[in-house]
């Protein structure tokens, strides 16, 4: 690691993986990663309505950085799907670098996701070695450490106040899930992973703001589930919306193929499919997939904190729910680096006809205004 980097353990209350990290220490860090490190930019893209700022976490080559409006426009034509010729798409796939945004949190009571991110973020801006740079010559990096602040806030309060001194290993301990409402809505309570069609919430705009700007070809959602389980990746089981691209079928076998690996390699027990659903598209691994994206979804066993003991006898700490977030979004990222360019082909190809679909359905949707009176 390049040491003049700042570690996130300098700037938390607690190292990383022994308890939940605060907004403001997030904030703080995020802030010095930027100063301390030139693969890194830090921009702002909205406010919670308690106003708290949302964060995308910018990551690439020093290069890339320098000259990131130029990336940002190349990825903007690629997904326009309107070049000339397969000459001219061919000269813009020989150098351009695949972008992922990284989301992590919109369930505020979904936390191993945000400190997972934070080591993700320090790994991109200090790590130096060849698989680190072989990530960072291949792709950007978005990252949106908190999607939910505001709800996130709320649940660590509760954590805090329920928290015992002595360790209580049982999952059914109100400490190991606070009081209603909990953390998952934001501010008034809204699940925002029903939000990314209807966009009513000031944090998804700001999400989308970013995404549209970016035009990311690869997103992770990173969210968390009952203590009781493991871990849960893409794909997703049938039956799926039948307006997902060919392409995305593709790539969620070898995103998951590559994440099991990671996850065999160290032991850890997963699961695909099951009662993962991809019909409905308001949820944010949809969102980008109907956009011709591949969109990943993450679902991790919650343990709130500290350590629960789960059914068949095994103890499951935080620092390793949080490792878990972290590995598995390093190994999506090398599956993106590794297939770029391929990657992007189909990015394009689904892009193009996704618009042509468009144009041929001939339909036009109108919203009328209407009074919010129902």
């Amino acid at each position: 690691y390049d040491q003049s980097v700042p570690k996130p353990n300098g700037y938390l209350a607690h190292p990383i993986g022994e308890w939940p990290l605060r907004y403001n220490e997030l904030v703080d860090y995020i802030e010095a990663l930027a100063a301390g490190s030139d693969r890194v930019i830090v921009e702002k893209h909205g406010k919670t309505y308690e106003g708290r700022d949302l964060y995308a976490i910018i990551i690439g080559l020093p290069e890339y950085i320098a000259d990131i409006e130029t990336i940002r426009e190349k990825t903007a034509r690629l997904a326009s799907a309107n070049l000339n010729s397969s000459v001219e798409l061919d000269a813009l796939l020989a150098d351009l670098p695949a972008t992922a945004w990284m989301g992590y949190g919109i369930h505020g009571d979904e936390v191993s996701g945000v400190d997972g991110a934070v080591q993700l973020a320090y790994q991109l801006a200090a790590g130096t070695d060849s698989a680190t740079m072989h990530l960072l010559r291949n792709v950007v990096v978005i990252i949106d450490p908190t999607q939910n602040p505001d709800g996130r806030e709320r649940y660590m309060s509760m954590l805090l106040t329920y928290r015992s001194h002595v360790p209580n290993y049982d999952r059914e301990a109100q400490q190991h899930g606070g009081v209603w409402p909990w953390g998952r809505g934001n501010h008034y309570l809204f699940d925002m992973n029903r939000d990314w069609v209807v966009v009513t919430q000031p944090e998804t705009e700001g999400r989308l703001s970013t995404l549209l700007k970016w035009n990311p070809q690869f997103m992770v959602d990173g969210h968390e589930m009952g203590s009781s389980d493991n871990f849960l990746f893409s794909p997703p089981r049938q039956p799926v919306n039948y307006n997902t691209p060919q392409s995305v079928f593709k790539w969620w076998e070898v995103v998951s193929r590559d994440q099991a690996q990671a996850f065999d390699k160290r032991g850890w027990p997963y699961y695909v499919k099951e009662w993962h659903e991809h019909w409905y598209p308001g949820y944010g691994s949809s969102w980008l997939t109907f956009s011709g994206g591949i969109g990943i979804l993450y679902e991790q066993a919650g343990v709130d904190g500290s350590m629960v003991r789960q059914p068949n006898g095994y103890v499951l700490t935080y620092h390793e729910a949080v490792n878990h977030q972290f590995t598995s979004s390093l190994a999506n990222l090398h599956t993106l680096a590794n297939n770029r360019t391929e990657i992007l082909r189909d990015y394009y190809n689904t892009r193009r006809d996704i618009i042509r679909q468009g144009e041929k359905s001939g339909l036009t949707y109108l919203f009328a205004p209407i009074k919010d009176d129902l």
